[in-house]
């Protein structure tokens, strides 16, 4: 009876409508686990009120015999009269009345259900536990993608603020995108004239540079050009919507051979295009 009176908190003298009441609330608790609670507070619960249920079923039974023993107002048999023995070999019955074979019956029976409850609450576990395997596994990989995922993230991450920090900071940033593309026209001149483009290259002109040129005399003038290759570009200066450029030329003529010069490159933005406003090619 202790794990009862233990169970539902209540002292050994307490009268049975006390236990019966503390009985009743203790199941709508464990009833209201057995709503929300996991699966394995779920049959836990379970155990426990099968158990402690069994227990007080056990508690009420004694409470009953005790109770009906003990009345004043009922009127008990006679008892019957021994019936001599006839073997004198044989014990006579004198335990048959004894009082203390029923709180031993009491006794036998608690065990008997405790032990029942046990292995059945060991099997649930188990149970539980082995079937709960498949879906631990996939938690465990479902989980562990995103983390992955947070890493490669973080790694990301890290690896473009040490990079930004890394580069300097570009104090000028429309010059900057000015002299690439003032440089990018001097590239699209010179590639011009070694494909035999002569009018994307004369293109590459301003309007007043291809006025003081005749395209025809200023064209025929490449006829021998197999390429023309500029590199080692250098900026010099830039004022208003003009650039200057420096640079190395490599012409390959046939005949002529190769022949190696120091140009300056003036290029002025019309219309918000880089032209070739003036050209001094000289030899180092």
């Amino acid at each position: 009876m202790d794990e009862l009176f233990d169970t539902l908190k209540v002292s050994k003298t307490a009268s049975p409508d006390e236990i019966r009441a503390a009985f009743l609330n203790w199941k709508k608790s464990q009833q209201e686990i057995l709503k929300h609670g996991s699966r394995e507070e779920q049959n836990q619960v379970s155990a426990n009120i099968t158990r402690i249920s069994a227990v007080y079923k056990i508690y009420q039974k004694f409470m009953s015999n005790s109770e009906s023993s003990e009345s004043p107002n009922k009127i008990s048999d006679p008892p019957p009269s021994p019936v001599p023995n006839s073997n004198p070999d044989l014990p006579t019955n004198s335990n048959q009345n004894n009082p203390y074979k029923v709180a031993t019956i009491v006794l036998v029976a608690i065990i008997i259900c405790g032990a029942i409850a046990f292995v059945m609450n060991s099997k649930s576990q188990k149970t539980v536990a082995i079937s709960e395997l498949p879906n631990i596994n996939s938690k465990v990989e479902t989980v562990s993608q995103p983390i992955q995922n947070s890493q490669s993230i973080q790694t990301s991450q890290s690896t473009q603020q040490s990079q930004s920090e890394s580069k300097p900071v570009d104090p000028n940033p429309i010059l900057t995108q000015a002299k690439r593309d003032a440089t990018q026209t001097l590239f699209d001149f010179h590639n011009n004239i070694t494909q035999k483009n002569y009018r994307r290259a004369y293109e590459c002109l301003t309007p007043s540079f291809q006025n003081a040129l005749n395209y025809e005399g200023w064209a025929s003038g490449f006829r021998t050009t197999v390429s023309s290759e500029v590199s080692n570009v250098q900026f010099i200066t830039a004022h208003g919507n003009q650039i200057v450029l420096s640079y190395d030329l490599k012409a390959i003529d046939n005949p002529g051979g190769i022949s190696h010069f120091k140009g300056t490159v003036v290029l002025l933005n019309i219309n918000g295009s880089w032209k070739i406003d003036e050209i001094i090619n000289k030899i180092p």
